[in-house]
């Protein structure tokens, strides 16, 4: 009986140790919370735009005012238009309704409007 007992715990021990936790991947929102403090995320409409949110004002956007599309890029992609809904938030307005239960993966190219 002895002999069972220790073997279950060096059993128990060795997946303990053996165990190997996960990493927790974190949004990218977090990682860029310096300069992006909302985005589109999680289950939305496929009609609805997707917006960003930045911390700062940028000078020279104007409210409802077209900017350079290739500010982000959307994965798949999607042809659409992108406006500053004022200084602080961007929009992209898609020219058909986005896939529905589809991933999409937008990348902002902060270094072109922060000029880092």
């Amino acid at each position: 009986m002895q002999i069972q007992k220790y073997f279950a715990i060096i059993v128990l021990l060795t997946l303990a140790i053996s165990y190997k936790k996960k990493p927790v991947e974190t949004d990218s929102i977090f990682k860029f919370r310096n300069y992006i403090s909302y985005t589109t995320s999680g289950l939305v409409s496929v009609i609805e735009p997707v917006k960003i949110s930045l911390t700062e004002a940028i000078d020279g956007w104007k409210t409802n005012e077209e900017i350079d599309p290739d500010l982000i890029e959307l994965h798949p992609y999607v042809q659409g238009k992108l406006q500053a809904l004022n200084n602080h938030t961007i929009i992209f307005t898609p020219d058909e309704p986005l896939e529905p239960s589809t991933e999409y993966t937008v990348k902002i190219k902060l270094a072109k409007i922060y000029n880092v």
